[in-house]
């Protein structure tokens, strides 16, 4: 980006795992709460064992099915 170059930014969002706000998700987060759990059955289009590769930046695939 240059100097001069102009950011807009028009919205944003976010999810909080175990949580309905930002104030729940630091309340987990200082006590230790775990708010992430496994995908249901059918969520992912491929078995999660062919995407799961527990290697670090592994190409195409993704560290833990959470």
């Amino acid at each position: 980006m240059r100097h001069d170059d102009r950011v807009a930014i028009v919205s944003m969002g976010g999810l909080f795992p175990g949580t309905a706000g930002l104030d729940g998700f630091w309340h987990n987060v200082r006590n230790g709460i775990d708010g992430s759990s496994d995908p249901p059955a059918g969520r992912w289009t491929i078995p999660p064992a062919i995407a799961i590769d527990p290697r670090p930046a592994t190409p195409d695939r993704v560290p833990t099915g959470r």
